[in-house]
Formats: C-alpha cells, sequence, structure tokens
C-alpha cells in the first residue's frame, strides 16, 4: 500500500455521453448547464417547458465532441407550428431536427419531418401524420455518419423517416420549438453501437 499525494493536471471524456436530462432534484441551478436560445425556459410540472414567440428557438445541450449517437425526448406540443428535437447542433444556424410540424395552421393535418438547417431550412424527408396538441410523443433522431433517421411515435402515432446527408457531422443536442409551447420531461443521449 503506497501513500502520498497525487496531482491531477488534467482530466476529460471525449466522444459522446450516454446520459439522460431532466431535472436533478428541487434546486434550479442545473437549467444553467442548457445553453438557452428559447425567449422562455420555465421548469414546472414537467422539466422543460420552452416558448418561442417569434422564429426558432433551441435550448441546446453539448457539444462538437459528439459525432454518432441517438437522442430521444418525450416532446408535448401544446401550441406551436414545430417542436422537436435537433442532433448536430453547431448554434442556432446549423443541425439536423425531428419535428411535429404544424404546416397549414391548427386545423391543417400534421407531419412528421426530418430537416437540415445550415441559414436556411431544407425538409429532408416527411410523412403525413395526424398529431394532436397537448399529446405527448416520444421522438428519436440517429445520426450515424451520413444516415440521419428519425422516428415518432405515441398517441395513436408512428412514423420513421430517413435521409443521407454528410453536410454536419457532429454537434450536440437540443429542444427546438417554432413559434409556441412546448414541454418534455427527459432528454436522452447515447452513442449509436458500431
Amino acid at each position: 500500500w503506497l501513500e502520498g499525494t497525487a496531482e491531477v493536471s488534467r482530466l476529460w471524456w471525449d466522444g459522446t455521453p450516454e446520459v439522460t436530462f431532466t431535472r436533478p432534484g428541487r434546486g434550479s441551478m442545473w437549467r444553467r448547464a442548457w445553453v438557452n436560445a428559447v425567449d422562455e425556459f420555465w421548469s414546472f410540472q414537467e422539466p422543460f417547458r420552452v416558448m418561442q414567440n417569434a422564429g426558432t428557438g433551441l435550448l441546446i445541450q453539448g457539444g462538437r465532441a459528439w459525432t454518432d449517437y441517438t437522442v430521444r425526448a418525450d416532446v408535448t406540443p401544446h401550441l406551436a407550428r414545430r417542436a422537436g428535437v435537433a442532433g448536430r447542433v453547431q448554434g442556432m444556424e446549423r443541425y439536423y431536427a425531428a419535428l411535429l410540424s404544424c404546416p397549414g395552421g391548427a386545423d391543417a393535418p400534421g407531419e412528421f419531418q426530418l430537416v437540415r438547417h445550415c441559414g436556411v431550412t431544407e425538409v429532408l424527408a416527411r410523412q403525413p401524420v395526424a398529431w394532436a396538441f397537448g399529446n405527448r410523443y416520444e421522438l428519436r433522431l440517429t445520426l450515424q455518419g451520413s444516415s440521419i433517421r428519425a422516428a415518432v411515435s405515441g398517441s395513436g402515432v408512428s412514423a420513421e423517416v430517413s435521409a443521407e446527408d454528410a453536410t454536419l457531422s457532429c454537434g450536440g443536442v437540443a429542444l427546438l420549438i417554432d413559434e409556441g409551447r412546448t414541454a418534455t420531461d427527459a432528454v436522452a443521449v447515447a452513442p449509436v453501437p458500431v
């Protein structure tokens, strides 16, 4: 048995973590770990209630060391033009996203979309889905190399879409809200198995 003092000069990890983000306890300091780029970020009944009055807002976590991973989140759009999860987020103007979209307003049929946003939003894949405001949906976005897959399930809805795109190779995750309000209990990130 040896005794002595060890000095740590550097401690780090790299790659994608396996983690679930949610409210860790009664305090509110955990919210500061998120990059808050939404008009309002509240924690009432659910840990993540995000609102955006105009345009698109993101609540971001992670960084460029994250490459191939799956992000999962429950999303309950209360009233929104679009709501969902984003991956390979490199700020407000560069990301992929899996979104519940209401393109024609509250009375129009909804869509599940896989989008790339690099200054402008481009829909890479879409599927009509009859989702409804106030219902909870599980969204999943998997990014592996140039392969991008997204899925939605819950409240009688099930859809999957996919695309190939190599524009963005790394970045964090985010909850995305476009002109409205949405709620989430947990955001989970896990590496894609090799």
